[in-house]
């Protein structure tokens, strides 16, 4: 098993890693996956111009950050696959 460690900031954000809800503690959460093939999604709500980011922070092989900034539908969700 390998840890993921992700980091999310936003109003309002969710992250799942394979389906499943990762819980954040400050912006920061965790979950352990086996060796394979996986997907990091997230679901963010807030105002239009607000800024959010979702990142995987370990391990660095399969290191991701999305930023970007909310647009007048207030919506933004989005999938990256990651292996290792």
């Amino acid at each position: 098993m390998t840890t993921v460690k992700v980091k999310a900031i936003g109003e309002l954000i969710r992250v799942f890693i394979d389906g499943v809800r990762v819980s954040l503690a400050n912006g920061s959460g965790s979950r352990d996956v086996r060796d394979g093939e996986h997907v990091i999604s997230w679901i963010v709500r807030g105002t239009p111009g607000s800024s959010f980011s979702v990142q995987i922070t370990s391990p660095n092989s399969v290191a991701f950050k999305k930023e970007a900034k909310l647009d007048d539908s207030k919506l933004d969700a989005g999938i990256h696959f990651f292996k290792f």
